[in-house]
């Protein structure tokens, strides 16, 4: 076959496989992967990319002409890329920083992915009318994800959709309002471009629908970067038409600035107040809510920045600074949020992961990009909105980042857009499509070379991870109907020993600590088989990463139940959490867990001191007094334990029935019998009808001196 020939295949055949990653996002692994709306993706990404860079090589065999150019943006993608290699040995968990884990799959080999599909794209798109082309595709396949989100609407039930704000086929609605407010921007300028109108339209009908997922999606840090993607854009225009266009300009500016600030004037309105989307974007606090806790992950991520300046934790580590400065005061909004992997603003984690030679590499990235954008703008007045638009894209997506950590899907567009920032520098450059130099025979042994070395980074990257996370979802769905089938999976799972050992290890402790560890169960065989396989693979866990906090705590719970049957486990146990201790001193969990130990070995004071511990770091957290009150009740010192109930129910913890007898037992033979009185009745409006409460709750009425009312509840207790 004659090069042409083999040429325009070639270049055929990565144009499609650029086109089959805009559908990333429709990539939903439900019922069968562990995080279903991000591992699939993120694999799909990788092998396709694998298979265009392939492609590529052989296009470079056979046409120099496309071989990489040494354009600034590309320049500043390597440097990037290197840093993040060089910062992922000098952190404290290199193998997490390279393949991160099957929650974000946003390690160093992805972003590797992602550079190398921004070099390709800048050699293969030889003119802005290719770029042009592929956001156009990209504008219309948009439309499929946003059907996905759209249709929640209809059906709650819905890809696990439960109501509220929409998430479609990502997962979280900061993805998807941010996905949504990507397009918007295209569509924009598809609608000023073209000057037909049926297509301006359906451009507009286009916008209509992102928009609406938009709102629907009630994303603030989409908003900020909506926001900031509008203000780069417009001042961008101002600059380059002011002269030609004063009306015009001021005009738009005048749009700009109602849309910005009318709704932030009307915000306390009761149309804005009332509305569960507007009044989310025009309130926004720090100091309650996510806000309050994200600012907390902030001064962690200084604190650890501080301790590491220059290269970091290694990208993907956010995880151990946070355990390693955890702050007590965030178990007060809810256990989920304490446990932060990402510092939730893309610069600060690039600087406690990567330190200041990552953000800066970073940052180089908009920076040349930028300039570099504008500056073909500036000598092609035809591309002028292209590179505006291009820039806005760069400021949206900067300012969305500044409140989030980013998505695998978003991080594809984002290098998509410096990718045709590279191709429209290489293009002007050469002042031409494509430079004329004929083609070259392509040799068979060239092209088996690069088909081999495609399917040995196709195998070793993507297909053990994938078999992990499958295997590890099936194995933990067998365990309801047979524990036998759970040990088997789980063994042939950490066989395979592939990058994501670490999240099956975690995932066998959970599914062990799922488990009601009743005496029959504890007898069985099949269990302790279970047990000893979760206890023999968090040890390796922690000698491997002798950091992971939420591990050793695991191991620690782990090794309690087993005291049981081995009193030799419950020092293991302690270990475990002295470990954990050692790596996160303030984090409450841990002293939870270890005031359980300290009470099945009998040792109440220990138990005592833990907890009295985590209410000297934090006492606005409900869960230490009602622990420390359910210690002293243990040993019936009413008269201590009494006041830290009342503590932790001012403090919003919600007792349960039974637990309410139990106070009220305490007041009553404190002879507080109002307080006693008070706790029975609320029991007994909440359902709980038994003869022995009503007949408490009469003799309760007796000691108080209201004979009649005693004898009411006496009367019921006895007909129930």
């Amino acid at each position: 076959m004659k090069p042409e020939k083999i040429e325009q295949l070639l270049l055929t055949a990565i144009r499609w496989g650029m086109t089959a990653l805009l559908f990333t996002p429709l990539i939903v692994g439900l019922h069968s992967m562990i995080f279903p709306f991000i591992f699939g993706k993120v694999i799909f990404m990788q092998i396709v990319i694998e298979v265009i860079i392939a492609l590529y090589a052989l296009l470079c065999l056979v046409s120099p002409r496309f071989r990489p150019a040494k354009s600034p943006v590309n320049i500043a993608i390597f440097i990037f890329l290197a840093v993040l290699v060089v910062a992922s040995f000098a952190g404290v968990d290199t193998s997490r920083s390279f393949w991160s884990n099957f929650e974000r799959m946003s390690g160093v080999i992805t972003f590797i992915h992602f550079g190398l599909l921004a070099l390709v794209f800048e050699a293969i798109m030889t003119e802005a009318k290719e770029i042009e082309s592929f956001w156009r595709k990209a504008l219309f396949i948009n439309l499929l994800p946003l059907a996905a989100g759209i249709w929640q609407k209809i059906d709650p039930t819905f890809l696990l959709f439960s109501g509220g704000r929409i998430y479609g086929t990502f997962g979280n609605p900061i993805y998807l309002g941010s996905y949504a407010g990507f397009h918007l921007f295209w569509a924009a300028y598809f609608f000023l471009k073209t000057p037909k109108p049926l297509m301006k339209i359906i451009y507009a009908l286009i916008a209509g629908l992102d928009l609406l997922v938009f709102v629907w999606a009630t994303s603030r840090s989409a908003m900020a970067g909506l926001i900031a993607g509008i203000i780069t854009i417009g001042f961008l225009w101002s600059l380059r038409m002011y002269r030609m266009r004063k009306k015009a300009v001021v005009a738009v500016w005048i749009v700009i600035a109602a849309l910005l600030i009318v709704p932030f004037l009307f915000r306390d309105q009761s149309f804005i107040k009332n509305s569960p989307y507007f009044s989310r974007f025009t309130n926004f606090s720090f100091v309650t809510g996510t806000g309050s806790t994200r600012l907390i992950a902030w001064k962690v991520a200084w604190t650890g920045f501080k301790e590491r300046p220059l290269l970091g934790w290694g990208p993907e580590n956010f995880f151990y600074v946070f355990n390693q400065h955890y702050n007590p005061v965030s178990l007060e909004f809810g256990t989920y949020e304490t446990w932060f992997d990402h510092a939730h603003n893309t610069l600060l984690d690039l600087l406690v992961t990567t330190g200041a030679i990552g953000l800066l590499a970073y940052l180089a990235l908009y920076i040349v990009a930028t300039l570099f954008a504008w500056r073909v703008g500036h000598r092609a007045p035809e591309q002028v909105m292209l590179t505006v638009f291009l820039i806005g894209i760069l400021a949206n997506h900067f300012a969305t980042n500044i409140f989030v950590f980013d998505h695998p899907t978003s991080y594809l567009l984002i290098f998509f857009v410096l990718g045709s920032i590279a191709a429209l520098i290489r293009a002007q450059k050469k002042n031409s499509a494509i430079a004329p130099e004929a083609g070259r025979a392509l040799k068979s042994w060239q092209a088996i070379l690069v088909v081999l070395m495609a399917v040995f980074f196709i195998y070793n990257i993507n297909i053990p991870a994938l078999r992990e996370n499958l295997l590890d979802l099936k194995s933990e769905n067998e365990l309801p109907t047979s524990a036998g089938l759970t040990i088997a999976g789980f063994k042939k799972a950490l066989a395979i020993n592939g990058p994501y050992t670490h999240d099956v290890r975690m995932n066998l402790g959970r599914t062990v600590q799922s488990i009601q560890p009743s005496p029959e169960i504890i007898k069985s065989p099949l269990y302790r088989d279970l047990w000893q396989l979760a206890v023999d693979n968090l040890e390796k866990e922690l000698s491997q990463k002798p950091r992971n906090v939420l591990g050793a705590i695991m191991l620690g719970q782990i090794y309690t139940v087993g005291g049981s049957w081995d009193p030799a486990n419950y020092d293991h146990a302690e270990k475990a959490f002295a470990r954990a201790a050692k790596f996160s001193p303030k984090r409450q969990q841990i002293y939870y867990a270890w005031s359980k130990l300290a009470l099945e070995r009998g040792d109440v004071a220990a138990a005592e001191e833990y907890i009295r511990q985590t209410i000297k770091d934090n006492p606005n957290v409900n869960q230490g007094w009602w622990y420390l009150f359910a210690i002293l009740m243990s040993e019936q010192r009413d008269r201590e334990a009494l006041p830290a109930f009342e503590e932790a129910v001012k403090r919003g913890y919600p007792p349960s029935l039974s637990e309410q007898v139990m106070a009220a037992g305490a007041y009553n033979r404190l002879g507080r019998y109002e307080e006693a009185l008070g706790l029975m009745l609320s029991v007994a409006d909440a359902g709980g009808r038994t003869k022995d409460l009503y007949q408490s709750i009469a003799d309760l009425y007796d000691r108080l001196g209201k004979k009649d009312e005693a004898l009411k509840w006496r009367t019921e207790a006895n007909r129930i």
